[in-house]
């Protein structure tokens, strides 16, 4: 960063951080107050009183009678009053970023008089242009979850583009936000985080948004969909609840894959308690959730003794604190504590081709910590200030001990063995410890006023301290290719005791091992970065007219280290490239009314992602690590193993720097490594992933309780990530690679090979989206939503990198055609996984319909129908035929089959899914406000035979066919048993 761009940082930091001042804002009531002729009516005074914890919060109307007041959600009492005039009371509902336009009109009283009016606030939004969804609070609570995680509930949303169970809203590189009031909880540290994401109970979750397109300026780093959630909070009334939930395979129906019923047996509890301590202004909330999951992880090699079933009870512990203060109607503070710890286990159980001590545990743990202080400063004008910090920490543990305690080498954690690759088995695991840590504040300052119409104001700013630490074993204690010859007949004796590794003899080996990889590290495998991220917005949604409303918004982004700009990594990267500064993102809409029930609106806007952090993170644990690849020269004690010695070395283990004059980049001489770079670094012009994003729609409300809407919606994803191999040169005759096998034609003759996150995909989603909403009435509500949509994209075409005069890195177009699997390819889209990135493919229909029915005598019934069509998925042939030098199905498309054909891009269509979840319920009371639930639960009730994954590797024989996917959206019917207890 420059001085004069640190300056100007620093100076709108400092401007905006100077009333400190807030508001926590989860809702907004505005309106105008006429009186019974039609004139505006300036100063009344407008009280919204929360029913449940007694909160006030007051406005009066202005010079041309409106009011605009922020408030927490739930349940209010409205009170409009002015001399002279009819009080009026009304009582509406106020749901997570939902702005509700409720108008008075007020009768001249002779008398004092009150009159109460009975209605909801209006379905129809008209003032804002974004597309997205509410996940209410009965919603939240009634309707039948299989896991119980509260994030599967955004596949009932409009512009929903998942099919499975769910940490992530999208499912795609930079797609996808997750906020919990206000604060940024969302896993980063790499590109396919989506199992990773720290839970929160859902009886601690109030309610939750869906923006599915065209979230205002005032959010971001999502270049997709985001997610605003808000926890309970404490009410005047004490009050809380127990519930206990309970899963079997005695209920279960026969996998679709293993056509057997598999052992399956999971708990669940969860309790919460709230109240008051001081009436009306000071309450507090409390949760606490515990699950348990016994396994039995199997291994079904060709080695007998080897095959040793693991019994490991998982165990996950969520809990929740938040303390609320109403100083005064305008001045509050909320704060907020929260943890998530969980422990289960993580490796290659259930295979043929693994040993059990590549298994072992996983443990993540998650602490939050969050505080808003609040003040009205006028009738004008609100500020909020937000701070916090979210933590993430994961522990990789294989089961392995050496002699029942740490391994003599052990840098992180307990250690980890040597690992054996053997033809089609492998024995041993690294361990790794990660860590990301988020620091943030925030300051909204939100205004109005009045010139040519009455403009609301939001501007901001944010910082966020982003520290991301890996302390990773990888190939710390070498990694033998013992793959020469088959696998020896005494294997089994030469591992006697399958999780003490210092009985292992790996001698033996050596007449078949080909090499050794040992990396070595000056950093003793530890390293960190950081990334300071900066923000700032103006949104002003102007009320131009009567009917016609503006959404006009600007949002600038700036990280400090998003592309690696200040690591010196030659020649690769210098330490000098300028930052990414032009992230700057205007944000048009409009929301017009027919008339008090039809809106039409639109929009259309920039937004940046958060930049993915692997580039960041891997190119700099390679300026600390080198691995170091030692050649078998044939010695008898090649692969002997003792304490503090290393066979392959031949002495003691040498220094980081001692080793690295190995490397043929160093030291160019016969018997030199090829230093490989097989995750992806970063790149000199690297730039951050943005999407533009449109949309088109109109909304119509019939009667006081329906609603029904109709988008079209774009969203048109650049610069995305596609990792790519880029030590090749390419042959005019053929358009394709020369051999990677052939040192003499790579780009770079020292180097092995050497993969770049690149960040110049491109994706464009085009969909119609139909949504029918019912709110509770008549003893029942629904919602339904259908989804048209085409999905395509495609890696980036491809360039000739090459050593510029400056002795770094740099590129020129080809100059001639490359073949159609080489980069460029526009088509459907296809689903993939790995590499540690993720991506969900074209789908063209999908419809979600979900009720709650009161069916008397505390009766209930729930229900999700989910239908989606096909998803297209990413195919190859499961060879490098081109030798390319990449992963299969990961770097490289490895889509060229034997005969010079190309496999299509996405050869698969998966098949249609349809699932029908249900819950019935009946409820008992006990007497004063205690009532009991009994829940019965089932889950895919048709048993309708749903896949979440296939074979996509043309030569193997089950190609095309369904695969094993554990994800609860793809089970057999399943069936719970449970209870809640109300107080």
């Amino acid at each position: 960063m420059t001085a004069d761009v640190l300056k100007r940082v620093l100076l709108v930091s400092v401007v905006l951080l100077l009333p400190v001042r807030a508001f926590a804002q989860e809702a907004t009531l505005a309106g105008t107050i006429t009186d019974s002729t039609g004139g505006v009516l300036p100063g009344v005074t407008v009280t919204a009183t929360n029913v449940e914890s007694g909160n006030t919060f007051v406005a009066i109307s202005d010079e041309r009678g409106n009011f605009r007041l922020p408030v927490r959600i739930g349940n209010y009492r409205i009170t409009t009053e002015l001399s002279g005039f009819t009080t009026i009371n009304r009582n509406l509902q106020m749901l997570v970023g939902q702005e509700a336009v409720v108008n008075f009109q007020l009768a001249p009283a002779t008398l004092q008089e009150t009159v109460t009016v009975t209605g909801e606030a209006p379905l129809i939004d008209t003032t804002t242009s974004t597309v997205g969804a509410n996940i209410d609070p009965r919603q939240m609570s009634e309707l039948p979850l299989n896991g119980r995680n509260w994030m599967d509930l955004s596949l009932l949303a409009p512009g929903a583009r998942r099919n499975e169970t769910v940490g992530l809203v999208q499912n795609r590189q930079g797609y996808a936000s997750t906020k919990v009031d206000g604060q940024e909880v969302t896993t980063l540290y790499h590109s396919a985080t989506d199992a990773e994401q720290p839970g929160v109970s859902r009886d601690a979750i109030a309610e939750f948004e869906v923006v599915a397109n065209r979230f205002d300026a005032t959010q971001g780093r999502s270049a997709g969909m985001l997610v605003n959630a808000v926890t309970k909070s404490g009410t005047n009334a004490f009050a809380g609840t127990f519930g206990g939930y309970f899963r079997s395979d005695k209920f279960n129906a026969e996998d679709f894959v293993a056509h057997r019923v598999l052992p399956y047996s999971n708990q669940q509890t969860s309790g919460t308690l709230g109240g008051p301590i001081v009436r009306d202004r000071i309450h507090f909330f409390a949760s606490y959730g515990f699950e348990r999951e016994p396994k039995t992880f199997t291994y079904n090699s060709p080695y007998p003794a080897f095959n040793i079933d693991q019994q490991f009870t998982s165990h996950t512990h969520t809990f929740l604190g938040r303390l609320d203060y109403q100083f005064t109607p305008a001045t509050r503070l909320s704060v907020r504590g929260s943890g998530y710890n969980t422990l289960f286990y993580n490796g290659g159980a259930n295979s043929a081709t693994v040993h059990p001590s590549t298994g072992g545990t996983r443990g993540r743990v998650a602490p939050q910590y969050f505080a808003s202080f609040t003040q009205v400063v006028s009738n004008r004008t609100v500020n909020e200030i937000r701070g916090g910090l979210t933590d993430y920490e994961r522990q990789d543990q294989p089961i392995v001990r050496w002699q029942g305690g740490d391994f003599p080498y052990h840098p992180t954690l307990h250690g980890s063995s040597v690992v054996v690759m053997l033809r089609g088995y492998t024995i041993g695991a690294d361990n790794q410890n990660i860590f990301q840590d988020t620091r943030s504040i925030r300051d909204d300052l939100s205004t109005s006023f009045d010139w040519g119409g009455r403009h609301d104001v939001k501007m901001g700013g944010e910082y966020l301290r982003f520290h991301n630490q890996f302390k990773w074993c990888l190939r710390c204690n070498g990694v033998i290719d013992a793959t020469t010859a088959p696998v020896p007949a005494n294997l089994q004796s030469l591992f006697p005791v399958w999780n003490d590794a210092s009985t292992w003899n790996v001698a033996p080996l050596a007449p078949i091992t080909r090499w050794v990889f040992h990396s070595l590290s000056d950093t003793e495998h530890q390293y960190a970065i950081v990334r300071n991220l900066f923000a700032g917005w103006v949104q002003d949604d102007w009320k131009a007219g009567d009917r016609l409303t503006l959404n006009l918004g600007v949002r600038y982004d700036l990280d400090t280290n998003a592309h690696s700009e200040k690591v010196r990594f030659l020649p690769w990267l210098p330490g000098d490239l300028p930052h990414d500064t032009n992230n700057l993102a205007p944000r048009l809409g409009m929301s017009y009314s027919l008339n008090d029930r039809t809106v039409l609106r639109g929009g259309y806007g920039l937004f940046f992602a958060f930049a993915p952090n692997d580039g960041v993170q891997q190119t700099e644990g390679y300026r600390h690590r080198f691995e170091n690849q030692i050649l078998n020269n044939g010695r008898a004690d090649f692969t002997t193993v003792r304490d503090g010695f290393f066979g392959w070395f031949n002495g003691p283990k040498p220094s980081f720097e001692a080793s690295l004059q190995n490397a043929c980049d160093v030291n160019l001489r016969p018997g030199c490594v090829y230093r490989s770079l097989v995750q992806e670094i970063n790149y000199p012009g690297r730039q951050t992933s943005y999407s533009h994003q449109a949309s088109a729609g109109i909304q119509r409300q019939f009667g006081s309780d329906m609603s029904l809407e109709v988008n079209y919606i774009f969203t048109g994803g650049r610069l995305e990530e596609s990792a790519q191999q880029i030590n090749l040169t390419y042959n005019p005759a053929t358009g394709a690679n020369y051999p990677f096998t052939s040192i003499s034609t790579r780009a770079f003759p020292q180097w092995g090979a050497v993969d770049f996150e690149l960040l110049e995909g491109w994706s464009n989603y085009n969909a119609t989206d139909v949504t029918f909403t019912k709110r509770f009435s008549h003893r029942w509500q629904g919602s339904a939503t259908y989804t048209l949509s085409q999905f395509k994209d495609a890696t980036p075409f491809r360039d000739q990198w090459y050593i510029g005069s400056d002795g770094v890195v740099a590129r020129r177009p080809i100059g001639f055609a490359l073949a159609q699997d080489l980069g460029g390819e526009y088509a459907l889209a296809g689903a993939y996984a790995g590499g540690g990135v993720a991506a969900g493919g074209d789908q063209r229909h999908r419809a979600v319909f979900n009720g709650i029915w009161d069916l008397g005598y505390g009766v209930q019934l729930s229900g999700i129908y989910f239908f989606g069509s096909g998803e297209r998925r990413r195919t190859n042939f499961g060879s490098d035929l081109r030798d390319e030098g990449g992963t299969v199905g990961i770097i490289g498309s490895a889509r060229l089959r034997r005969d010079g054909t190309i496999i299509p891009l996405t050869g698969i269509v998966g098949d249609p899914l349809h699932r029908v979840d249900m819950r019935l319920q009946k409820r008992l009371s006990l007497g004063g406000r205690r009532e009991i639930d009994g829940l019965l639960e089932v889950f895919n009730v048709l048993n309708h035979a749903n896949y979440g994954s296939y074979t996509v590797n043309e030569s193997n024989a089950n190609y095309g066919r369904p695969s094993s996917n554990d994800n609860l959206a793809y089970q057999p019917r399943m069936l719970q048993l449970g209870f809640r207890l109300a107080f």
